[in-house]
């Protein structure tokens, strides 16, 4: 599995075949590491871990620590997190997309090292139309 830099953490879900049904990476271009996770009673999953970059705030130092929630249960095509597919999931997408986001990313999981690609963008339009379970 490529990274957005040195070592990134990931979130995966396999349904009871063991097929994956979804893949949540997260990372800068320096190294992080999630080191615990356990749910949190209402459908996600508490993740800990340290980044020795900024994760959504400002770097305090060397290593800092985060703490983030993550839907277990989402679908990926509900990208805006509404519990409805609509065009707002496409515009959503589409800037996750230009900004060159991992979760528009890496969709189709087989470009790296981590690039943007038309093949992305037709993995979104496909989990969309597919809906959510």
């Amino acid at each position: 599995m490529g990274n957005a830099g040195h070592f990134d953490a990931f979130l995966t879900r396999y349904d009871s075949d063991g097929n994956q049904l979804w893949l949540r990476r997260f990372g800068t271009s320096r190294p992080d590491r999630a080191w615990a996770l356990a749910p949190d009673g209402a459908g996600g999953v508490m993740v800990a871990g340290d980044t020795t970059d900024s994760m959504g705030g400002p770097h305090a130092g060397r290593s800092d620590v985060f703490l983030a929630r993550y839907e277990i249960d989402s679908c990926y095509a509900d990208c805006d997190q509404s519990g409805t597919l609509d065009i707002f999931d496409f515009l959503c997408f589409q800037n996750s997309f230009v900004n060159g986001d991992s979760y528009a990313c890496d969709c189709d999981t087989t470009t790296r090292p981590l690039v943007c690609d038309i093949f992305d963008f037709l993995c979104f339009q496909n989990a969309f139309v597919g809906g959510c379970p």
